[in-house]
């Protein structure tokens, strides 16, 4: 497999944009698998398909290098992340998250919902792994940019805070 990902000048189907191109492909296959439900993470119904896909995405995060990490691998490692955070593997959540709110940031910007979306997922599995000192910094950061970017009163804004007061 790692052959595959190599780019060879030399083989005309190992050139690097062929392996972007696929690249980009298998990471919109992943996310578009992935179980539709209203909380797609914490629904029984869907775990079957996590499990069925999360060896896939694991690969996929383990073998593509973070810089080539679009808006669509980020969403779907974000909510990998929050699928394991929901079974206690906070570990692996943790590291997704990150990855997720790094690649947001490079290329959303800070400001974007999103991306503070994900910096809030971030918060909260480092508050699920016990982490406080990593967490309330996070959620203070959060609380401060969706105040200045949504208002106080936006729903987002809101969670913030009692997420901020929850840690």
């Amino acid at each position: 497999m790692a052959l595959a990902r190599t780019p060879d000048p030399g083989d005309p189907h190992r050139q690097e944009s062929a392996i972007t191109t696929a690249l980009q492909h298998a990471t919109t296959l992943l996310k578009d698998a992935l179980p539709t439900t209203t909380t797609p993470y914490g629904d029984p119904a869907g775990w079957p398909t996590w499990r069925t896909l999360l060896p896939h995405i694991t690969a996929l995060a383990g073998s593509a290098p973070a810089a080539t990490d679009t808006p669509i691998t980020a969403h779907l490692l974000n909510d990998t992340g929050l699928f394991l955070g929901g079974q206690d593997d906070l570990v692996r959540a943790t590291a997704l998250h990150h990855r997720a709110h790094t690649a947001y940031q490079r290329v959303l910007g800070g400001d974007h919902p999103v991306t503070l979306a994900s910096r809030n997922n971030l918060a909260g599995a480092y508050r699920a792994a016990g982490d406080l000192g990593r967490a309330i910094p996070l959620f203070e950061a959060t609380l401060a940019e969706r105040e200045r970017v949504l208002g106080g009163d936006h729903p987002d804004t809101l969670a913030s805070r009692n997420n901020l007061a929850g840690a």
